[in-house]
């Protein structure tokens, strides 16, 4: 197979990336599709995408952010597979730099898997654009692991599968994905890898969410019936599984749990993380959790991209956020470097403008403890003490924060207590309580909230 490359530059990258805030920068105004975003071990940022209009083209960004490269040098790239009509969809990289694409033929008329020789072209090791010959259409998940690289495809009777190929393009297996009615498609899926070559694939049937752990020869270690809440799943450094998730799914507050990988059951870590519009959760290689999202500006009444900082345990240590006036910012998805860089990709609406938008890449530094603008103090409602507590706790005011509720949950997120908090200092009795871990709730009547873990002994 002859693979037509096109290469061009995008002369309106503008702003550098910056180790110390907030900096956006084009990759490309007005037509341009960015899909997926992936860092590989030599903190290249890449994302995949194509170019709308008569010509469909695929194009690969590719910026060295351990380098200090700019958004001004990179070359992003337009290329072809098989045809003018193709689209890059998702963008994968294993642990020995490998990269992988895949995306549609002709404009959905069929799919295709890819290696790419390096990330300095769309030249390919091998392509896998037969599978509409096996039924297999409509990839919706792409991820590399050690041995191999692994999608969810839906075939031609809307079944869905996972696939897993080898690193010279053969099927080494495929798996059926249970569902109810057998014929019924996938609303959902997500997959992330674990540290021993497993993975963990959470999809949605109707009203129904499961998340199962599967070997990498294929075999389902365990399955199992989950919270409908799920917004998104990562692995911590200690090779755990960390979700960001609400009752109302998409609406804060959001919660963070841990599930075991031995047998998929979760505990809470967090009942509010502080996040208010949180899409998608990664950890770095300190254990350190990243909640990004889109939130609704209360005073603008226009969306904004945020980034929110927990530690190992969802404690809350910072949030961030960028609003550009007069644009509508749609998260789209991110990704995190060795060196703690945190890149954002982004798409901004013109509303102005009927049909133009334009996508950026951000960079943020995750290193850092607290934010450039508020000390974590200053974002606390109140002092709550002694913390471990034996009998009382202490809630004592800042300013503008009277007249609040409070309310207390289990480890599994259950409410057990609430109550009213009238005065700037008052007592809560949680003698009752048995030891263990709880939560404390502080929430006032315009909705704004405090949330704090508590040791009872």
């Amino acid at each position: 197979m002859k693979l037509k490359i096109t290469i061009f530059i995008l002369f309106n990258f503008s702003i550098l990336f910056s180790q110390n805030e907030w900096n956006f920068g084009y990759i490309g105004q007005f037509t341009t599709s960015p899909r997926d975003i992936s860092i590989d071990k030599e903190g290249n940022v890449l994302v995949g995408g194509y170019h709308l209009g008569a010509d469909r083209t695929n194009f690969l960004l590719n910026v060295n952010i351990e380098n200090g490269d700019s958004l001004n040098n990179a070359i992003c790239k337009s290329g072809v597979l098989c045809d003018m009509r193709n689209d890059i969809l998702h963008v994968a990289t294993s642990n020995d730099g490998e990269t992988f694409v895949a995306g549609n033929l002709s404009r959905g008329e069929a799919d295709y898997v890819a290696k790419l020789k390096n990330t300095e072209s769309l030249d390919v090791d091998w392509i896998r654009d037969d599978l509409l010959a096996q039924e297999i259409h409509d990839i919706d998940e792409l991820i590399a692991i050690p041995d191999g690289v692994i999608i969810i495809a839906r075939l031609s009777d809307f079944r869905h599968t996972l696939i897993k190929f080898d690193f010279s393009g053969n099927i080494i297996w495929t798996k059926q994905i249970n569902v109810t009615p057998i014929s019924a498609p996938l609303d959902e899926s997500m997959l992330i890898s674990l540290p021993d070559n497993s993975i963990v694939i959470w999809y949605k049937n109707g009203d129904r969410h499961f998340m199962s752990r599967i070997t990498s020869d294929g075999q389902t270690i365990w399955e199992e019936q989950v919270n409908s809440g799920i917004v998104s799943l990562t692995v911590n450094n200690a090779g755990e599984i960390i979700s960001v998730e609400s009752a109302q799914r998409f609406d804060p507050p959001f919660l963070i749990k841990k599930y075991s990988i031995e047998t998929g059951t979760a505990i809470t870590l967090s009942t509010d993380c502080q996040a208010k519009g949180a899409r998608k959760i990664i950890s770095n290689q300190n254990g350190e959790l990243f909640v990004g999202g889109t939130y609704r500006d209360a005073t603008t009444n226009e969306d904004g991209l945020e980034l929110t900082k927990l530690d190992s345990e969802g404690n809350f240590i910072w949030r961030e956020t960028f609003l550009e006036p007069s644009y509508e910012d749609a998260f789209k998805d991110m990704a995190v470097s060795k060196s703690g860089q945190v890149v954002i990709l982004s798409t901004r609406s013109y509303p102005d403008v009927f049909n133009q938008r334009d996508a950026s890449l951000i960079s943020v530094n995750g290193n850092k403890t607290s934010t450039s603008t508020k000390s974590i103090e200053q974002r606390k409602a109140a002092n709550i003490f002694p913390n471990p507590v034996n009998n009382e706790i202490t809630v004592e005011f800042f300013d503008g924060f009277f007249d609040s509720g409070y309310q207390i949950f289990d480890i599994h997120g259950q409410l057990i207590q609430k109550g009213d908090l009238e005065f700037q200092k008052q007592e809560i009795d949680i003698s009752v309580f048995n030891s263990g871990v709880y939560f404390i709730r502080i929430i006032n009547e315009n909705g704004r909230f405090q949330t704090q873990k508590l040791i009872k002994t």
